[in-house]
């Protein structure tokens, strides 16, 4: 059996750009990455959870996955 786990992220405005528009970064997830691979799961990608009107994705759900113990 697979065990999955979800870790949420949310963005981080660092600044404006110069014509208009955010600038918006998800510094945690390498971070968040490398932890999980390093206890065994497999990184299977992201679920965006919350969106702004303006298309600026400030929540995400980051996938990883792996073989259980069970």
């Amino acid at each position: 059996m697979r065990e999955i786990i979800f870790k949420r992220v949310e963005s981080k405005i660092t600044g404006f750009k110069a014509f208009g528009g955010l600038v918006v970064k998800f510094d945690e997830c390498k971070d968040i990455i490398t932890e999980q691979v390093q206890l065994g799961y497999e990184y299977k990608g992201f679920v965006p959870v919350e969106q702004l009107g303006q298309g600026y994705i400030t929540k995400i759900d980051l996938i990883f996955e792996k073989e259980s113990d069970k």
